[in-house]
């Protein structure tokens, strides 16, 4: 605050320049004072860090009254930032990208590490199990790999093969799109003839996709006729002659994998259509000498009933690999073992055993017993369309 008091008649004014709200106050009382004023010393608590300056008097015309009101608003400090009510016009300039030259750096990082103490994992990395659903993709990829316009895909190749029309497909069958439509509806039994398409497409589908770390072969239904018959062979000729049996070529040739006899397939598989009412798959492991059922039904066949019907095919195998390698040992011809595969998922419904035995077929393939995990009644629908859809690419195109 500052007082104001009349000084030797001559009119002056002594002001006081602080902060803004005060100078503005002094300017407006030095505007409509008719007295001369004088601002006395500060009262105590006062801030006194003021400057003093002397004005000139103030004459009728105003003019310099108004010079010392602009010196006044010249001592106040204009903000150097921005209050964001006006700015100036924005500035356009170019700016100069100066080049960086590339660093070249080496492929080859310099080891650091100095410590001669074994480099050691940490239990982490060898303990860690990989979910089933993940380690199904690991290797060589599972059959039943989802997309999400399967069904688009189906259906526009299903319409565009048309109805009752007859195709010949890859492995010389002619089939029916009636036929090739049961793969996907499942509204009956599967016929042999339809199973051992599928099984030729998917052996094609394998070997398409190439680099596979075991020797493998799919057969249609007429390998395990085949193999029957063979028995039939084996059960007519006395025991101590069974040694020198002899077996055709075109028997010999399902086993051997590659171009000299002893390079025999690591595993074979086929369908097997138990009393024309159940399918399941057989997967004849020759590495391990047991023969492995995949079956989603196991109530439909008790145990025992299962040994004997695959009796003559775990007794017959092993004469054949044992004549065509030359092995003339007791233990090369002891029959095979047979097991079930206990990890197929269950399913009841006897029309989905057909699909259910090419997709575990393909699975068990691809990643053993883990892979038929994955095989249950929720994903048949779009197995079955896979399947189908194997097929109806080589006989339509969309």
């Amino acid at each position: 605050m500052a007082k104001v008091a009349p000084a030797n008649n001559q009119p002056s004014i002594h002001i006081t320049v602080g902060p803004v709200a005060e100078c503005v106050k002094t300017l407006e009382d030095a505007a409509h004072s008719p007295t001369d004023t004088d601002l006395t010393t500060p009262q105590p608590g006062q801030n006194t860090n003021f400057t003093h300056h002397h004005l000139s008097p103030v004459d009728e015309d105003g003019s310099p009254h108004e010079k010392e009101i602009e010196f006044l608003l010249s001592l106040i400090e204009i903000p150097t930032f921005s209050l964001g009510l006006s700015q100036g016009e924005l500035l356009h300039e170019e700016v100069c990208h100066a080049s960086v030259p590339d660093v070249e750096a080496s492929n080859v990082i310099a080891e650091t590490r100095k410590s001669k103490r074994t480099r050691i994992l940490p239990p982490l990395f060898n303990d860690y199990q990989c979910d089933p659903k993940i380690k199904s993709f690991s290797r060589e990829g599972t059959l039943t790999t989802t997309s999400n316009n399967i069904d688009e895909i189906y259906m526009a190749m299903r319409e565009r093969a048309g109805d009752s029309r007859v195709y010949t497909v890859a492995n010389g069958m002619s089939v029916t799109t009636d036929e090739l439509n049961e793969i996907v509806d499942r509204n009956q039994q599967m016929t042999p003839k339809v199973m051992d398409v599928l099984m030729y497409y998917i052996s094609l589908d394998r070997n398409r996709k190439g680099s596979h770390q075991s020797k493998i072969a799919f057969y249609d239904t007429n390998f395990p006729a085949l193999l029957m018959k063979q028995h039939g062979r084996l059960t007519k000729t006395a025991i101590k002659d069974r040694h020198r049996m002899k077996y055709d070529e075109a028997v010999v040739k399902h086993f051997i994998g590659g171009s000299t006899p002893d390079d025999v397939y690591d595993c074979i598989y086929f369908p097997f259509f138990i009393d024309k009412q159940h399918w399941v798959g057989v997967s004849l492991d020759l590495s391990r000498g047991a023969v492995q059922i995949l079956d989603c039904n196991h109530g439909f066949r008790s145990e025992s009933m299962m040994k004997k019907d695959f009796t003559p095919i775990t007794v017959v195998v092993p004469h054949i690999l044992a004549t065509s390698t030359g092995n003339k040992s007791a233990d090369a011809r002891k029959p095979y073992q047979m097991v079930r595969v206990n990890c197929v998922p269950h399913n009841s419904n006897s029309t989905d055993a057909a699909a259910t035995t090419v997709l575990l077929i393909q699975a068990h393939a691809a990643n053993g017993a883990d892979g038929c995990k994955d095989v249950t009644p929720e994903t048949i629908s779009s197995g079955a369309k896979h399947l189908a859809v194997l097929v109806y690419r080589d006989i339509t195109h969309v």
